[in-house]
């Protein structure tokens, strides 16, 4: 099992044989970490954390760690992730709550980009999330708009916030099938280089994408 000597894991962890763990990577007690997952370098994991085989976890993520619902007492409560997922540089994904179910999810297959935050209670199935959105399973799963928010905190302009919150309506209520959608994107909302991602990401995904 690589293990980088500046990694710090708890003698409650389990760590597979086949697992790689980076440079300053720390990891609680409770937490599992399946064959062939590799962690590059300064992860953040607390448990109870399950995570299952050939994960990819790129540098500066945390897993596990409380939610930030104020309602939240500190009861016990779990992170799932399945096989096969690629989660990106900054990610948060959080415990869930009891209001929730006290538990948070992930399926298989997935790609969790720069920045994504999987909140409490979440359960992301194996499909693919549009790049900049609001994304939900309450009440049921779908996407709810660009997240303005999370794009404004981030520093993105108003008119690039303005041109994906438009696009992504056009994706989500205009009763277009994708295929149509894409194409009054395309001839409407013009010069974004964001907008440009986000109809690539569409084109390249090979299961379809949440609505």
């Amino acid at each position: 099992m690589p293990i980088h000597p500046t990694a710090i894991i708890d003698p409650g962890a389990r760590i597979a044989e086949s697992a790689e763990i980076g440079p300053y990577c720390i990891i609680g007690a409770e937490v599992e970490i399946g064959p062939r997952t590799r962690l590059m370098a300064n992860l953040y994991i607390e448990g109870p954390t399950w995570i299952g085989e050939d994960n990819v976890f790129y540098p500066f993520s945390s897993v596990g760690v409380a939610s930030q619902d104020r309602k939240y007492k500190g009861e016990r409560a779990e992170t799932r992730i399945g096989d096969r997922n690629k989660i990106r540089e900054f990610v948060t994904i959080h415990r869930g709550t009891e209001g929730g179910g006290l538990l948070t999810t992930i399926g298989s297959d997935c790609l969790l980009m720069t920045y994504s935050h999987v909140a409490h209670d979440c359960r992301i199935g194996d499909q693919d999330v549009m790049p900049y959105s609001l994304t939900s399973s309450k009440p049921e799963i779908g996407v709810f708009g660009a997240n303005s928010i999370g794009l404004g905190r981030r520093g993105f302009a108003p008119a690039t916030v303005e041109a994906l919150q438009t696009a992504i309506r056009i994706l989500t209520r205009a009763q277009l099938n994708t295929s149509q959608a894409i194409e009054r994107i395309q001839a409407e909302v013009t010069g974004c280089a964001e907008v440009d991602e986000l109809v690539a990401f569409i084109r390249a995904s090979e299961r379809g994408v949440i609505k």
